[in-house]
């Protein structure tokens, strides 16, 4: 059975990789041997030479740029050299590389050496390993390819896997091993392998931050030689033990006669070759099969004492029934119409209009799943909803990995029609916010609403070129919210004054009923802080005498920058005072009360500009109870005025010093200069008064 559902992957797989586009290879012939990338002259499927002397097949182009820059490299012999060389398996992706995941299992994987899977526990630990960003690294990876890997223990705490790619303080490229320790190895790969690891790279003090640990790293003088061979061969695509490996001698260049003659040779379509690819391998696994019977059956006669001919029971499973449910999923009723148990080695195939869509093994089923595989057993297997008119195909024990009483009778097909349904994305705006609701012309915040619960939706975003800049996946799984406020972290930053186009696709829960609404927005030139500019128009203007009370200290101004409206928030206002009396009348308990303090716009004394009023002590500490009899050596005044580009306001500022000593000359003098606690607002931030022009400002000394 594995040896089959290997063979029919691999056959598969030449079909998938013929997406990468034929145009993409040199055609020119060379000599090929171990380690080389090879193709055919008469179509794109691209395989890799095994020191075995077997060519090995990459599923798709996401696991081949895991190991492979470009197509710069492929060499083409003739399609004769390529069929003598046996198909030895899958490349699997490479250590350390990307995260992948299957439908039917809710786990993500970390890829080790030689395609060994170990579990992420949780969403923590994925971002403790790659970030916040951990979720761009995962693929889906097609369950006709998951028995290529193993799967082993889930990670642990703090454990680093094997293969991660970390770029050190001084640039050089290290790779983790089996033991938790950071090897460099930029002497021991090329170039070209080189710069595919760089893509995947972690950044050293990111990762151990993020991790609280320190990466012990093995340098050029401490490495030993044994461990940097065991590396170097870890690094290799496909892995073969000692014995296994043979002298390959090169593959001869193809003529062009030769390449004419099999170009004409192999000019078959995809369905003829991948009904043969299915008859060679359901031919194996019937070998298979028979002599895995032929084994059982002398297994029998020898445990027999009597040697008595004994009646071999087999099972007989067959697709039973193809519905859809009331929710438009479909459901494929299996059952078992033999005497015996079948085993659990069973695969179940679904096609959607001939082309395989999900793979089940028996091993992964639920144990209600899986009652079909019992003597008169019934159960289903419901894969997915689907919409309108679609031919449904699902086979059990396709590959026959099961000897049975009866293989003909183990696929079905039907036409099964689902009514379309009346699911509506509505109500879709965008606005030019970022993650903490603040303005930002170059990215946006979307807002839409669904006239039912969502599996999932998905937003996309194009520049004008159509070039898709960026794409945000998310599950919703039949939460009863049907309005959504999609906040842009997730969104890369665009460029100024340019035109986008957007896409919010969506699914209804439990329907498979989809809507899509699309629409165009421009973006603006980003938000520049606006710096602002006080100055002191006079100082000590009240009444000649001096006398105590509420005099009018000084006016000032304030404007902001050339760039934008800026809204003052607190203006603090720095006291220096005497009470040469002893009277306390400069304390928090006597003058912090805000009916002593007035800000005034202009000369217009009835409007008081200031909202609130804050008073503290030298410390920069609140007045109360606990400080009362402290000196009053800050007032802040809340103020909430905006000011417009090019145009500003006067203020008056004035005390009550009432209780000062005319006497024996108590004095005060105002300031502003205390930078933290000056903030305005500027439609990029909240800002202190770092950047305040003018700043610091001081009035004169006022003395009783």
């Amino acid at each position: 059975m594995t040896t089959s559902m290997h063979r029919m992957g691999i056959v598969a797989s030449a079909f998938l990789l013929s997406v990468l586009g034929a145009a993409a290879y040199i055609e020119t012939a060379h000599a090929a041997s171990s380690g080389d990338l090879v193709k055919c002259s008469s179509g794109p499927s691209v395989y890799l030479l095994g020191d075995d002397g077997k060519r090995y097949a990459f599923p798709n182009e996401k696991v081949f740029f895991t190991w492979n820059e470009g197509f710069e490299k492929v060499k083409t012999i003739t399609c004769d050299n390529l069929a003598k060389k046996p198909l030895g398996g899958l490349v699997p992706y490479q250590a350390g590389t990307r995260l992948v995941k299957i439908p039917s299992v809710n786990k993500v994987y970390v890829v080790t050496s030689g395609g060994v899977l170990r579990p992420i526990k949780d969403e923590a630990m994925a971002q403790k390993l790659f970030g916040d960003d951990w979720a761009k690294r995962v693929d889906d990876l097609s369950e006709a390819f998951f028995p290529r890997y193993t799967v082993a223990a889930e990670l642990g705490e703090n454990e680093l896997p094997e293969g991660t790619v970390i770029t050190a303080e001084d640039g050089s490229l290290l790779r983790v091993d089996e033991s938790g320790e950071a090897v460099e190895i930029e002497d021991v790969i090329d170039e070209e392998k080189l710069n595919v690891l760089k893509r995947h790279a972690q950044i050293s003090r990111h990762l151990e931050n993020r991790m609280g640990l320190v990466i012990k790293k093995i340098r050029k003088l401490e490495r030993e030689i044994d461990r940097l061979q065991e590396l170097v061969d870890k690094l290799k695509a496909i892995q073969v033990d000692e014995d296994d490996k043979i002298d390959i001698e090169d593959i001869e260049e193809a003529t062009e006669e030769e390449i004419a003659e099999d170009q004409e040779t192999f000019q078959v379509d995809e369905r003829e070759a991948k009904d043969a690819a299915e008859a060679e391998a359901k031919k194996i696994a019937e070998e298979e099969a028979r002599k895995a019977a032929e084994k059982d059956e002398q297994d029998a006669d020898e445990s027999d004492a009597d040697s008595q001919e004994k009646e071999i029971v087999l099972p007989d499973l067959r697709v039973l029934d193809l519905s859809l449910s009331s929710t438009n999923q479909i459901v494929a009723t299996l059952t078992n119409d033999g005497a015996a148990v079948g085993t659990e080695n069973v695969d179940v195939h679904v096609w959607l209009d001939e082309v395989l869509e999900w793979t089940y093994n028996a091993t992964t089923l639920s144990a209600a799943q899986k009652m079909f595989l019992n003597a008169g057993g019934i159960s289903d297997i419901s894969p997915q909803q689907v919409m309108g008119a679609r031919a449904v195909k699902v086979c059990v024990d396709y590959l026959d990995a099961v000897s049975e009483s009866d293989d003909t009778n183990n696929c079905r097909t039907e036409t099964l029609e689902a009514k379309d349904g009346d699911f509506a994305i509505n109500n879709v705006a965008t606005y030019m916010l970022d993650a903490l609701g603040d303005p930002d012309q170059l990215t946006r915040t979307f807002s839409f609403e669904s006239s039912g619960p969502l599996d999932h939706y998905r937003i996309r975003i194009w520049d004008s070129s159509g070039a898709l800049h960026d794409e945000l996946v998310q599950q919703v799984i039949g939460s009863s919210v049907t309005a959504f406020y999609v906040s842009p972290s997730w969104l890369t930053p665009m460029s100024e004054n340019s035109q986008y186009q957007y896409e919010i696709h969506a699914e209804e829960y439990n329907t498979g009923d989809a809507d899509s609404v699309t629409g165009w927005f421009n973006t603006g030139t980003n938000s520049v802080a606006t710096s602002l500019l006080i100055s002191l128009n006079n100082s000590i203007s009240g009444a000649a005498s001096f006398a105590p009370g509420m005099t009018e200290l000084f006016t000032f101004s304030l404007y902001p920058g050339a760039t934008g409206v800026a809204t003052v928030l607190d203006v603090p206002f720095k006291l220096t005072t005497s009470d040469n009396n002893g009277g306390g009348w400069n304390t928090c308990s006597q003058m912090g009360d805000a009916s002593n303090f007035a800000l005034f716009f202009g000369s217009d004394y009835s409007t008081d500009a200031a909202d609130s009023w804050t008073f503290y002590d030298s410390s920069w500490t609140a007045c109360g109870s606990s400080n009362a009899t402290e000196l009053l050596v800050y007032a802040v005044a809340g103020v909430n005025n905006t000011f417009a580009t090019g145009f500003g306001d006067m203020f008056i500022f004035a005390a009550d010093t009432s209780g000062a000593s005319a006497k024996l000359d108590d004095s005060i003098r105002i300031s502003v200069d205390d930078y933290a606690h000056f903030t305005w607002n500027d439609g990029v931030s909240d800002r202190d008064g770092s950047t305040v022009a003018g700043m610091p400002i001081q009035g004169g000394t006022l003395i009783y």
